[in-house]
């Protein structure tokens, strides 16, 4: 579905996914954010772009906001079609080896299918495609090499793909925060990722998982903070407190 100008939504929830991929599109290129989970969700983020009439425009890469396997399950799918991976450096590296922080033990054992990303970035960073501008901002916490992503799009609106790192209650009235059950999931990190973005100006707040916020997003950026406060502060590595628990388990 269109969320505006130049933003698509390309599957999840409403399309029978649990989690979202979404699709800016430049002059030329389709620019994905995040790949989904497995080929019958490829299908439909295909048969999308093709409703969509974005086969029109070149599918050049994908931006990978962390690396579960319901994220960049068909990463490796997508590189063969020659489309280009973009990840955090360690989290690209956990793409590449297809070890347990892909979370392939919580989907019944599925063996995560590995592969090389082409551009792996370090810290806060850039990468400008087709004359956008994508902003890598790293959120460790729910996995080590976490991010969200940050654009502006045709419209001058501020958008923020916040992975699993920030999710969205029902008409955008509460923000909620990620699974706890990584491997490698920090929760000082966690909440010091919060605090990073919690002053942040956007306009929308794209999440992994469920609902969006096209709405007043900085306002989500702050009750995360709230949620952060309550449920990770002076929490000890991999603690699950009670707030954190009553969270609905979404990876």
């Amino acid at each position: 579905m269109q969320l505006a100008k130049n933003l698509f939504q390309l599957s999840g929830p409403f399309y029978g996914n649990s989690s979202s991929v979404y699709g800016v599109v430049g002059k030329h290129d389709l620019v994905l954010i995040d790949a989904g989970f497995d080929a019958p969700q490829l299908q439909i983020i295909e048969d999308n772009i093709r409703y969509w009439g974005l086969d029109r425009y070149h599918l050049s890469h994908v931006l990978i906001t962390h690396c579960h396997f319901d994220h960049c399950g068909n990463a490796a799918a997508l590189r063969e079609k020659g489309v280009k991976l973009v990840a955090s450096r360690i989290d690209g590296e956990a793409i590449e080896s297809g070890d347990d922080r892909t979370i392939g033990f919580a989907f019944m054992g599925r063996k995560f299918p590995k592969t090389p990303v082409d551009i792996k970035l370090d810290g806060d960073s850039s990468i400008k495609i087709d004359g956008m501008t994508f902003d890598f901002i790293a959120t460790p916490g729910h996995t080590a090499g976490g991010v969200c992503i940050r654009t502006t799009l045709a419209d001058g609106k501020v958008a923020l793909f916040s992975g699993d790192t920030i999710h969205i209650g029902l008409n955008c009235g509460f923000a909620r925060l990620g699974w706890n059950g990584s491997v490698d999931f920090n929760a000082e990190d966690y909440f010091n990722s919060i605090v990073k973005l919690k002053d942040l100006q956007v306009d929308y707040v794209l999440a992994g998982h469920e609902y969006n916020c096209l709405k007043d997003g900085s306002k989500i950026l702050q009750d995360a903070y709230k949620q952060a406060l309550l449920s990770l502060r002076d929490l000890p590595y991999n603690y699950v407190s009670t707030a954190v628990r009553s969270n609905i388990p979404i990876f």
